[in-house]
């Protein structure tokens, strides 16, 4: 049975501003179980950073709970709260690494109040940095370090106390793509590994689609939809998210072209131009053919691709279908029956 480390519970969070109180988020449920990578995706201002910095009340929420493994942390003493907070690592874009020291001393920051040794310390450290491939690295200062690097000494910083969660804020957005690759690989290493909860913010779908098990979709302070990564991208129930699904692939250069009446998005009266997204249910299957055979009708397909979410295939088609109105209406009920999601664009 899942257990979960992390529940938030009618969240909210007002600012006061010199202009009125602004709403950053507003009453969020969500669950997060333990051991999974969890995402949280929004376009800039949608509140995912203030929810985030609401887990480990770097943000204090204005209403609502925050459980993190059993406890309520808005119910904290400072002491209780400051001890809480050990047990969740946070990464950044900027990494914040402590210019003037080490790679090795930086990652022994968080250890500096630890009862331990100081050759515990080093040990320790050390071990962490060879987790994260830095082990050749231990005496260089952070100005020596590409991008990648230094998030990867980041990441081994947060982990120095042994945290069950770990909160990822836009952590790659400063890299470029490869090495964005191999933070994002590195990540679910250390979740196989350690076990450790993960919930990474996010702009960027591509990241959510290579990591993540769950998303939450973001809009105006709000969760506008939650669920699998596959099922999102299979099926997204709202306007931001299909947005985000689109953007993953050239999908949304066909509605470019559609918005700009572009003469290739033209349509004769007997056409319409329909979305198909097929998934791991149907993918193989001959269902397009099968329908215009069936019910008379003619296809082009205007764009088209596959790919794999989570192990399963995902298909989507953008198809002027050519016919009598009834026809089309028959072949398109035939498709959904058979688990075909259509969109009439």
């Amino acid at each position: 049975m899942a257990v979960n480390m992390i529940s938030l519970k009618n969240v909210s969070k007002i600012f006061a501003t010199k202009y009125g109180n602004v709403r950053a988020i507003h009453n969020v449920n969500v669950d997060i179980v333990e051991s999974e990578i969890f995402g949280i995706i929004g376009h800039s201002g949608a509140g995912k950073s203030t929810l985030i910095r609401c887990i480990n009340l770097l943000e204090a929420p204005t209403s609502g709970s925050v459980v993190v493994d059993g406890e309520d942390m808005t119910t904290l003493s400072k002491k209780a709260l400051c001890d809480k907070r050990k047990k969740i690592g946070m990464i950044f874009q900027h990494f914040y690494l402590m210019p003037s020291r080490t790679v090795l001393q930086n990652v022994m920051l968080p250890l500096k109040g630890a009862n331990m040794p100081k050759h515990e310390k080093v040990k320790k450290a050390e071990d962490l940095l060879n987790l994260v491939g830095l082990s050749h690295r231990v005496s260089a200062y952070p100005s020596a370090l590409s991008g990648g690097e230094k998030q990867r000494v980041a990441i081994a910083r947060a982990l120095a106390n042994d945290p069950n969660v770990l909160l990822c804020d836009e952590a790659t957005s400063a890299l470029d793509p490869q090495t964005t690759t191999s933070i994002l690989n590195l990540l679910k290493e250390v979740n196989a590994k350690l076990g450790i909860t993960i919930v990474l913010i996010t702009h960027e779908m591509a990241v959510i689609k290579e990591i993540c098990d769950r998303v939450a979709v973001m809009e105006g302070g709000e969760i506008k939809e939650l669920g699998t990564v596959f099922d999102v991208f299979a099926t997204p129930q709202s306007d931001v998210g299909r947005e985000f699904v689109a953007s993953t692939t050239s999908l949304h250069k066909v509605y470019e072209l559609i918005e700009k009446n572009s003469p290739l998005t033209q349509l004769a009266s007997d056409e319409i131009l329909v979305k198909l997204a097929f998934t791991a249910n149907n993918a193989q299957e001959t269902l397009l053919h099968d329908a215009a055979t069936r019910f008379g009708i003619k296809t082009n397909i205007f764009f088209g691709n596959v790919e794999f979410i989570q192990g399963k295939p995902i298909g989507n088609l953008v198809v002027i279908v050519k016919g009598p109105q009834e026809n089309i209406d028959n072949a398109l009920n035939y498709l959904q029956e058979n688990e075909v999601s259509v969109k009439v664009l």
